[in-house]
């Protein structure tokens, strides 16, 4: 079943995470058997790639703008949240090279602008501004939306050519579309571009792990009549929601008018998916469990610190420890005495 959420600017919660700290360290992971008998020290540092599927045709540019003017609400929301290492890029549903188009935001190119990157991240300067251009894909896109395809190619064949850098192999990937369509791409096989298909590739761009995949869509959901303007433009989103619904993403509303009410969600369930646990390599000895930021030791607290999921084999950061990580360079850093295997 779809988790469906209102209010679609609530995907804008991940832009929050903009700021201008150093760029986060890279995620390490060493069995330290030479030190501690059966003993496991772990760095955590979260990686997360967002990419935004966009709709750039004719009907989407008070949504478009909606978007863009309110990216700043979320930044104060999520950039508390100093461990995330992100990269955030943006894509249109325009596959097909249009001779009007005066730029090269099409078929899976990450939109940019010269002289800037092509995606965002922590360390990019003045992030917010750019993504705020970013976002703004135009609407003199195809009218044939296509999410699936552009998306491909994106983070297939382009990702070591035109995007190379965005995709990180050990990072989570978080894909969010927003059209007031149905997806219309063709398969690689010839053929609609079923939702199964695309389960199929995103997933093994991940190596069959699916919990590394989260999905968004901001559409007009196909259990709501749309009304007041908000129209769908080629049918109800069958094909995205069966993605979203195989991957446990969430839907929302494109068209719902509660803006402040949802604002947190989003970003919320990004942090607590990607940046909020840990999973252990192997099972430890809850008592040996040690967790230090920096040179500071964090307590065993549900709220202030973390706690050991013994069911998942998994340390759960609390919200409080998130809230009071500071921006500098320093890493969580698990250690703990491993039961025999």
């Amino acid at each position: 079943m779809i988790k469906k959420i209102l209010f679609p600017c609530a995907l804008i919660m991940l832009l929050g995470m903009l700021s201008c700290s150093p760029q986060s360290p890279k995620l390490q992971e060493k069995v330290y058997t030479q030190q501690v008998a059966n003993g496991v020290n772990l760095d955590f540092n979260p990686k997360v790639d967002i990419l935004f599927v966009f709709d750039d045709s004719g009907s989407m540019e008070s949504h478009q703008v909606r978007l863009s003017k309110n990216v700043e609400v979320i930044t104060n929301s999520i950039s508390k949240n100093r461990v995330l290492d992100y990269h955030i890029g943006v894509i249109s549903t325009t596959q097909g090279q249009y001779d009007y188009r005066a730029n090269t935001n099409w078929g899976g190119r990450l939109v940019n602008s010269p002289g800037y990157p092509k995606y965002v991240e922590r360390s990019t300067p003045d992030g917010i501004r750019l993504l705020r251009q970013y976002i703004q894909v135009g609407t003199i896109g195809s009218s044939t939306e296509k999410m699936f395809e552009p998306a491909t190619d994106a983070l297939g064949k382009l990702a070591t050519t035109y995007n190379f850098g965005f995709l990180r192999e050990d990072a989570y990937l978080v894909i969010i579309f927003m059209t007031d369509s149905d997806d219309q791409s063709v398969s690689p096989s010839g053929g609609a571009y079923t939702g199964q298909e695309f389960f199929n590739f995103t997933t093994k761009l991940k190596k069959g792990d699916k919990k590394k995949i989260i999905p968004y869509g901001i559409v007009i959901p196909s259990n709501v009549n749309p009304g007041g303007g908000c129209a769908r433009d080629s049918g109800a989103p069958i094909r995205l929601e069966d993605y979203i619904n195989l991957l446990s993403g969430y839907v929302y509303d494109l068209c719902d008018p509660n803006f402040n009410s949802n604002l947190d969600f989003l970003g919320k369930d990004i942090v607590n998916r990607v940046s909020k646990v840990m999973q252990l390599t192997r099972r430890p000895i809850p008592s040996t469990i040690k967790v230090r930021y920096g040179a500071n030791e964090v307590p065993n607290d549900i709220d202030k610190g973390w706690s050991f999921d013994p069911e998942k084999n998994t340390i759960v950061f609390g919200d409080l420890l998130m809230d009071s990580l500071s921006g500098t360079s320093d890493k969580l850093d698990i250690s703990y005495d491993a039961l025999p295997e």
